[in-house]
């Protein structure tokens, strides 16, 4: 019996790290066109829906999907209501994956693991190499439900096992919370649901309770994207996930209240038990759409009422494309951006870079990575939008060098984003390897950092200001803020004693992503001075 737990178990999470190899592959296939597809096809509720069905059933998981809808909203380039019908359509696409479960297709599992292998051999060490780990994703969501069909027969036949199942199949109530806290523990619907159908072939569950699980499952798939938006996502991001959460409950609770007609709808549909957990799934992911889509807009002003802004938006949420016949309004809503992108930076990466250098938490890490998101959403709809506005409209002499100056302040800032991560990385390296700071090496680089700090501080202000003789003082600093970082890669060289020979290369590395940190800080300082 200890060999089919263990079985179950590992069953369990090769099934999981598939469905997550398949959303990590399918974000690095798409990192670059899914983001462009996501600011298009939002433009109508259908193009929304169908966006977020295709990349989901790709994904085989929504919670990837929705999480970075979520951050969309948080960086201000979704609307509330385009962000949700964007998640209903995530929601219906991740029911292909149980959908084929249902269907034996688990039966070509060995086949795309082969592949998969196979496709990840030919390219590896090429860029993009990402086709290969989709392929053995889904080869080991389907192996994992094999090894779990295998374990749950075996086990079907220990009278424990038979009598645990069955107290919770005489307890709806029971089941219904197991399975929604199951859920939110692991982040992923499929998982439960596959497992639900598992139990239901092999007659450990009657229909009803399978229908519970399925619906508290649903509910549960929530909590990827509560985590996301209230762990340093904005109020938007928050009222995006508190509405996503209100849909699934609502649309579960009416759907355990209308159980006996939900039952006799997918006994009339088929008669294979896997097969009837697999269609509620889907219907009940349809029903939901079709029920809200009609009403996501009294919901998305619902949600602005309970979770309103602590504080206005200081500037503009979206880049109206209307405005583009008009290139100076234009030219300052884009301006207006680049601020915000600024502030992001300011309040959401600095502030928080010295304390998590010495004492580095999950939080911060987490909050610093979704603003390095937001801030690279936003370059890419900046850089976007000022395309779009140099090719629908002529522009004048002033207003195309004013053009060019926007694009270099956005393409310098969300590098200097992507170099403060890299700053953050190198610290983790080091936290792995257990390093303690020598107190005279840490004295130096919080001096340094606490100077970037309130470099970039000025320069956030400078920017919204359009502060020129601020940016010129930015400029002629830098060679003194160089010296200090030498002076750290010097005492890393020469003063280090034994016990730190070890991290001697990342506190290298450390030094290295710090002086390119203070030459981005002088590059925008250079761009906002129209120094190309």
């Amino acid at each position: 019996m200890t060999a089919s737990w263990i079985s179950l178990v590992g069953g369990m999470a090769l099934f999981t790290f598939g469905l997550s190899q398949t959303s990590d592959s399918l974000k690095r296939l798409t990192a670059g066109w899914l983001k462009s597809l996501l600011l298009v096809m939002t433009k109508n509720p259908l193009g929304s829906m169908v966006l977020g069905l295709s990349a989901t059933m790709l994904a085989g998981s929504s919670s990837a999907i929705t999480v970075m809808v979520v951050s969309f909203v948080s960086a201000g380039l979704l609307e509330l209501r385009q962000a949700l019908e964007v998640i209903l359509g995530a929601a219906i696409g991740t029911t292909l994956t149980v959908q084929l479960i249902s269907f034996n297709f688990i039966r070509y599992a060995p086949l795309l693991v082969f592949v998969g292998v196979v496709i990840g051999i030919i390219q590896r060490g090429r860029p993009n190499a990402s086709l290969g780990s989709l392929t053995l994703g889904f080869g080991l969501i389907f192996y994992g439900m094999m090894v779990m069909i295998s374990a749950v027969r075996t086990l079907s036949g220990v009278p424990q096992v038979r009598t645990a199942l069955a107290a919770v199949d005489h307890n709806q109530f029971m089941a219904y919370v197991l399975a929604m806290v199951f859920t939110a523990l692991i982040q992923n619907s499929a998982t439960v649901i596959a497992l639900a159908i598992t139990f239901r072939i092999h007659g450990l569950i009657g229909l009803p309770t399978g229908l519970i699980i399925v619906l508290a499952a649903n509910v549960g798939s929530t909590a990827a994207a509560l985590y996301s938006a209230w762990l340093g996502g904005s109020r938007s991001a928050k009222r995006t996930a508190a509405a996503y959460f209100l849909m699934k409950f609502t649309a579960s609770l009416a759907a355990v209240l209308a159980l006996p007609w939900l039952e006799m709808a997918v006994r009339a549909v088929d008669s294979s038990p896997g097969r009837q957990l697999a269609d509620a799934h889907s219907l009940f992911n349809i029903a939901m759409a079709i029920v809200f889509v009609p009403f996501l807009g009294p919901l998305a002003r619902l949600m602005e009422r309970i979770l309103p802004d602590i504080l206005p938006e200081p500037v503009s949420v979206l880049l109206d494309t209307d405005l583009l016949e008009d290139p100076p309004e234009a030219l300052s809503r884009a301006s207006s951006e680049i601020v915000r992108m600024a502030r992001i930076i300011d309040s959401r990466i600095f502030e928080m870079l010295t304390g998590y250098l010495q004492f580095p938490s999950e939080a911060d890490s987490r909050t610093m990575r979704q603003a390095e998101s937001d801030v690279d959403l936003l370059h890419h709809a900046v850089t976007h939008y000022l395309f779009q506005l140099g090719r629908e409209t002529h522009l004048a002499g002033s207003e195309l060098s004013g053009q060019v100056r926007l694009l270099y302040l956005a393409n310098h800032l969300e590098h200097l984003s992507d170099t403060a991560i890299k700053v953050i990385n190198t610290r983790d390296k080091l936290v792995r390897r257990s390093f303690v700071w020598p107190p005279s090496l840490w004295d130096d680089t919080r001096n340094l950092l606490e100077r970037l700090r309130v470099q970039f501080a000025r320069l956030a202000q400078a920017i919204a200001q359009d502060d020129d003789e601020q940016a010129l003082q930015l400029v002629q600093e830098n060679p003194e803020i160089l010296r200090q970082e030498g002076k750290i890669r010097l005492r890393i060289l020469t003063h280090v004693d034994e016990s730190q020979l070890p991290f001697t290369s990342a506190l290298l590395e450390l030094s290295d992503d710090l002086s390119l940190l203070t030459g981005r800080i002088a590059a925008v300082s250079r761009a906002l001075l129209g120094i190309i």
